[in-house]
């Protein structure tokens, strides 16, 4: 399983001509899920990894818990479309390759197992200020993912049915978070989409949602919109991220 990252640089490289012309303006994603996490080995992991390696490489990344077991590691490639994602993979595989032995058994013990996804981004369908920067994500580092896995035909009506639930928040004035959306590329059950709403902390989390819900709950437009977006997707998965600011990393900081 540890050698996702040798692995994962092969089928960029094989499936780049193909995707290119399909990507989203606005940069793509690295969703990297960690599985059977020690927290304190992850912890002092991260911090060596941030320490000695993260400012040469110049990459920017985010980390977050969703349980004692379960994080992610979250990079946005802001430039080259896989190219670039194919060219922070590379730096992080001749970085492990100067790793000590002990950083070696660092990495052996932090956690089971990972899973790495590549995402465009949809800003056509998110909800982000004009600002919005590393310091909207570390400000609001509460977030609420939810990962639609949709039935293969109902991809339009996806796409269709969130652009309109957008524009009835507006119109109700319920259109007061960051909401960032990626479609999948590699490493995703095709087709799938990811949302990222970002929040200060759990309070703002739960009363914001209940007083958006209020307001939408009384507009018969939008729960049929939202019933056809849910309708859209075989399976939804949903959980709550807490990032780590102190572990995450970034260049312009």
């Amino acid at each position: 399983m540890k050698r996702f990252t040798s692995v994962l640089l092969t089928l960029i490289t094989i499936t780049f001509s193909s995707v290119a012309a399909q990507m989203e303006e606005g940069g793509l994603l690295i969703w990297e899920k960690y599985t059977g996490i020690n927290g304190p080995i992850m912890t002092e992991y991260f911090q060596m990894v941030k320490d000695k390696y993260a400012p040469s490489t110049g990459n920017t990344y985010g980390l977050y818990g969703r349980s004692p077991t379960i994080g992610y590691r979250v990079t946005p490639v802001q430039t080259g479309g896989l190219e670039g994602v194919q060219e922070i993979l590379t730096v992080r595989q001749e970085v492990f390759g100067e790793f000590t032995d002990a950083e070696v058994e660092l990495w052996e013990d932090a956690w089971t197992s990972r899973e790495t996804m590549i995402l465009a981004n949809v800003p056509d369908l998110s909800l982000i200020p004009d600002d919005f920067g590393v310091l909207s994500v570390a400000d609001n580092p509460f977030v609420d993912v939810l990962v639609y896995f949709l039935k293969p035909q109902e991809i339009q009506t996806f796409r269709e049915s969130l652009a309109r639930r957008n524009e009835l928040d507006r119109e109700l004035g319920a259109d007061d978070y960051i909401m960032r959306v990626y479609q999948g590329m590699i490493g995703t059950p095709s087709p799938a989409f990811l949302v990222m709403q970002h929040y200060e902390n759990m309070t703002d989390l739960e009363t914001g949602r209940a007083r958006r819900m209020q307001a939408r709950q009384a507009v018969p437009e939008w729960m049929e919109v939202q019933r056809r977006l849910m309708g859209s997707a075989r399976e939804i998965e949903r959980f709550i991220l807490n990032r780590n600011n102190e572990l995450s990393f970034s260049a312009n900081r």
